[in-house]
């Protein structure tokens, strides 16, 4: 089995849907106080549990097996999750990075056709074909298209750069890239995906791990 083959997302989905229904079986355990029964009946058959909770102790081996086994699938997915990443950032920051050009250029034509007016008016902008030529820590170029239409006293004119090269550099990519990561974050279901179900699979260690700190801390107290 290769890195990247679709088993590996195929059972990666698996174990992490295992490790999320155990973690929130033990959570709703621990915070519902729930008692297990030392009698249940099946197909007419009775059976008495002398100890039950060690049932909870089988469902915390489970989950240790289950999360150990998300793990090495994350490890083995880790080449295809950091492209993910990377094709979602790079989209998301052409597009931060694009708007600002975009609203860089109209501010200037404005400004521009105010201090030299000519027999034009009443301007709309468009951009479209936005493409990503290079990007790296402190840098972003791109190639775009923006239109730039307006009334004229004899009919409709149209003008604007076509194919432009241009991009941001040095302290003007801070904000882009914070924004892109946040759209990563907020708007891809990446997070969801490789970083929720550990938050999950930790709930119940803490929700089991309160009590006796609560008991610790009233000893230390005392």
């Amino acid at each position: 089995m290769q890195v990247g083959d679709s088993a590996i997302g195929d059972r990666l989905r698996r174990y992490r849907w295992y490790l999320m229904s155990v973690s929130l079986a033990l959570l709703a355990y621990y915070l519902a106080q729930i008692k297990l029964p030392q009698k249940f009946s099946s197909y007419g058959l009775e059976f008495e549990i002398s100890n039950p909770e060690y049932l909870v102790y089988v469902l915390w081996l489970i989950w240790i097996y289950f999360l150990l086994r998300y793990v090495q699938y994350q490890h083995l997915w880790l080449p295809a999750k950091k492209q993910e990443f990377a094709n979602y950032y790079s989209k998301a920051l052409t597009r931060i990075v694009a708007k600002r050009i975009f609203r860089r250029y109209v501010k200037e034509e404005k400004r521009r056709l105010k201090a030299e007016p000519e027999d034009e008016f009443d301007h709309k902008f468009r951009m479209y074909n936005v493409e990503l030529i290079s990007a790296g820590f402190d840098w972003c170029n791109i190639k775009l298209d923006i239109a730039v239409t307006f009334k004229t006293a004899t009919g409709i004119g149209a003008r604007g750069p076509k194919g432009w090269e241009t991009g941001l550099l040095w302290d003007e990519m801070i904000w882009p890239r914070r924004l892109a990561r946040i759209s990563v974050l907020c708007k891809t279901p990446y997070v969801t995906e490789y970083w929720l179900p550990f938050a999950l699979a930790a709930s119940p260690v803490l929700a089991a791990a309160i009590p006796h700190l609560y008991r610790l801390i009233s000893l230390w107290k005392t």
